[in-house]
């Protein structure tokens, strides 16, 4: 039996079991959407700008969960990255230049 999955979201444990032989196929939306995020970043953008374009209440959730990771990875930039809390920071990426 394949292993079970462990997703902890905004205060929710989902465990997630597979049948045998059943795939599991969770990174293709998840790199669809981390693309499409990509995509709207190439303008930069506020958190308020990619909290609501990701359809989200909490903008630190957003930010988080979806962004820090892309910024960790280099894919997405920071305006001031010696600053990363400044309510006038924006997200950008060059990578589609």
């Amino acid at each position: 039996m394949p292993q079970p999955e462990f997703l902890d979201e905004r205060g929710s444990f989902i465990v997630k079991l597979y049948k045998y032989g059943e795939e599991k196929n969770i990174s293709k939306p998840v790199e669809i959407e981390n693309r499409e995020l990509i995509l709207f970043c190439k303008t930069p953008r506020t958190r308020k700008e990619i909290c609501d374009y990701l359809g989200l209440s909490s903008v630190t959730y957003a930010i988080q969960t979806h962004v820090m990771p892309l910024v960790d990875k280099g894919i997405i930039k920071m305006s001031m990255p010696d600053k990363p809390k400044s309510p006038k920071q924006l997200f950008y990426t060059d990578m589609f230049e």
